[in-house]
């Protein structure tokens, strides 16, 4: 298919894809991969060399720069990438463009029911409707943190702007007051441990940063119709271990600022293990609520950010108190 010319979206990759001629076997050495290639006659462009098992199976991606550095008597399948992001023959264009645009991949493979590699399809084909469909994403991804259909954002007049906005600033409106009502309910922690309360602004400004980017990360993965459940399970565990990580050094610096503020208080090891017990459950919230509104038909690139800001406020107050009451009670 020509570069400029308009892609069909409902298009299934099956009939745009072209063959793969840069495939080797997993029990090849680098020589023996190297002399196959050699040996062939190929007719475009090498972006990625495929590898494949005894049963023609899609096993993994060696990069060109991975393939030629190698030592000779190396084998494929030790050097090879096994995670591949690959297309079934089923799916149609507009959801490899998709992957395109948030992958940042320069071409895809497509398998069949088995796993089988069957053909790619190469970015450099499709780039102008690849770029628009990243630009039309990243637009969609800043409007959704605000909750604003990008559809609806160019409307003048006070009362349009008024009606799309507020059912939105409604919800972060109630996680206040939930968040009013939980501290309240705790005022017998906050009078006995000023540092509690004070540190309460900055709890919740770290749990809304990271579940915030948690979600970022997440709606990457939900461009598509379906919901990619392997990936999405992927983005949750290294996000699950990340916010985990932050947290410990996060709940640090606060449990230092605490034994500075008020040194007979002993708010360091509560602090520490609230912070870091919030912010990993806010990466979770954060990774986990969009592909839950996603799952029922909901509109995560909208509906995600204020919801997600509001679930987290909530469940950080509660946390937070509940781990500062336990622990000091």
């Amino acid at each position: 298919m020509p570069l400029n010319t308009q892609v069909d979206l409902d298009l299934p990759v099956a009939r745009a894809m072209l063959p793969v001629q840069t495939a080797v076997r997993c029990d090849q050495s680098v020589r023996e991969a190297l002399e196959d290639l050699r040996s062939r006659r190929i007719d475009h462009r090498i972006v990625y060399v495929y590898v494949l098992d005894a049963g023609g199976r899609l096993a993994g991606v060696l990069p060109i720069r991975t393939l030629l550095l190698a030592q000779g008597e190396e084998r494929v399948d030790r050097l090879m990438q096994r995670r591949v992001v690959s297309v079934p023959r089923s799916a149609s264009m507009g959801n490899a463009l998709a992957l395109f645009a948030s992958q940042r991949l320069l071409a895809l493979p497509v398998v069949d029911e088995g796993g089988r590699l069957l053909g790619a399809i190469d970015v450099g084909a499709y780039a102008e409707e690849t770029i628009e469909l990243a630009e039309r994403q990243r637009l969609w991804d800043l409007f959704q943190m605000m909750g604003v259909s990008v559809a609806s954002a160019p409307l003048d007049g006070v009362r349009s702007g008024f009606r799309m906005r507020i059912p939105w600033l409604a919800v972060n409106l109630a996680g206040g007051v939930a968040c009013a009502v939980i501290a309240a309910s705790r005022e017998e922690l906050l009078v006995e441990a000023v540092a509690v309360a004070t540190f309460i602004p900055l709890v919740l400004t770290l749990a809304e940063a990271i579940a915030m980017q948690a979600m970022t990360l997440s709606l990457q993965h939900l461009h598509a119709t379906g919901v990619p459940w392997g990936a999405v399970r992927r983005r949750i565990g290294v996000e699950a271990r990340t916010a985990v990580a932050l947290g410990l050094a996060c709940g640090a610096c606060v449990a230092v600022a605490a034994s500075l503020i008020d040194p007979q208080a002993a708010l360091a090891a509560p602090l520490l293990a609230s912070v870091a017990a919030v912010m990993a459950l806010a990466a979770l919230l954060g990774a986990g609520l969009p592909v839950l509104l996603h799952a029922t038909h909901l509109d995560p690139r909208i509906a995600a950010g204020p919801v997600v800001l509001m679930v987290t406020d909530v469940t950080a107050m509660a946390v937070y108190l509940a781990v500062c009451g336990t622990w000091l009670g």
